[in-house]
């Protein structure tokens, strides 16, 4: 396949109304989830990658309240994770969810979800442990100056995520970190990812394929539903991905891949020019890496794991 926040207050005040929750992954009373999923219009024009990711959030995403300044929200050392609750914490009413009707249903039933809410644009996301990893079992799906949906469908941005270049992904500009240069990043980078999360190395994803069964975890980490019937998944650990596709600018810019392949970025450089994602296709049982040279103009989702405690 080669290819920000909520005001402080009004969330101690939702908190307080949950009552004293446990943030536990897991849920013994999961609530029924309401479909209510945000709609965004995409522009397919070409965007400038210079700018920082943490600028890039469109205000009028943000329900209540105007962010505070995302400067603050990642680099402050008092800026406040985003925890991991018990599945149904958060008022769908109120909140934007994704549907719930790709997720491993048996889990989803027996609360084995957990639920996180990136306070950036009030999207709310289900997320999944597996082995000692803390995974989003949905696509990032907030919107950033050069994030897209799949062929520019709000539809789709509601079903998969939104679809980011690698730049953005970690938040570095073109400038920084061309195909010359290495970008020297930290081990962990949150880049477009919640407090508390972050982008997931090469390493992670190998360790997720390893535990989700080496040459079958392919059909281990995606849904039943949505792709060709090739290779079927199980989505024994509520993963979930869906074929959510790419966009790519050979001859010329498109979309491609939708119900066929999946692809997550990850934040490792392969020396200066390349970078590793992860991938499945309709077609193969397991779940691989590669790697491409990073440009600003191919689209790839992204997946979110919590920082170690």
């Amino acid at each position: 396949m080669k290819h920000f926040s909520l005001a402080a207050f009004s969330f101690a005040l939702f908190l307080a109304a949950c009552g004293d929750d446990s943030s536990s992954v897991s849920a013994d009373n999961p609530s029924s989830e309401v479909d209510s999923s945000s709609s965004i219009v995409s522009d397919d024009s070409e965007e400038s990658s210079d700018s920082k990711t943490k600028d890039k959030v469109s205000s009028s995403s943000v329900k209540e309240s105007e962010p505070q300044s995302s400067d603050d929200n990642v680099e402050s050392s008092s800026a406040k994770n985003t925890e991991n609750m018990p599945s149904g914490t958060y008022d769908c009413s109120k909140y934007k969810c994704f549907t719930t009707e790709f997720l491993n249903q048996d889990l989803l039933d027996a609360g084995k979800y957990g639920e996180i809410l990136d306070e950036r644009d009030g999207q709310v996301y289900k997320t999944t442990q597996i082995g000692n990893q803390i995974w989003m079992a949905q696509n990032l799906n907030l919107e950033t100056q050069n994030s897209l949906c799949y062929n520019n469908e709000s539809s789709s941005c509601n079903k998969y995520g939104r679809l980011y270049n690698w730049m953005e992904t970690v938040d570095k500009p073109w400038s920084e970190c061309d195909l010359t240069t290495s970008c020297s990043l930290p081990s962990i980078v949150q880049g477009i990812c919640p407090v508390g999360w972050h982008v997931p190395t090469k390493e992670e994803y190998e360790t997720l394929i390893e535990f989700a069964g080496g040459f079958s975890s392919g059909q281990n980490l995606k849904t039943p539903d949505g792709w060709n019937e090739i290779s079927v998944g199980n989505d024994t650990y509520g993963f979930s991905a869906l074929p959510a596709g790419e966009r790519n600018c050979i001859n010329p810019c498109h979309y491609e891949g939708e119900k066929e392949t999946t692809a997550f970025w990850t934040s490792t450089e392969n020396h200066t020019s390349n970078v590793y994602f992860m991938f499945m296709k309709d077609s193969y049982g397991d779940a691989s890496l590669s790697d491409n040279p990073k440009k600003t103009d191919w689209l790839l989702s992204v997946r979110c794991v919590k920082d170690a405690e």
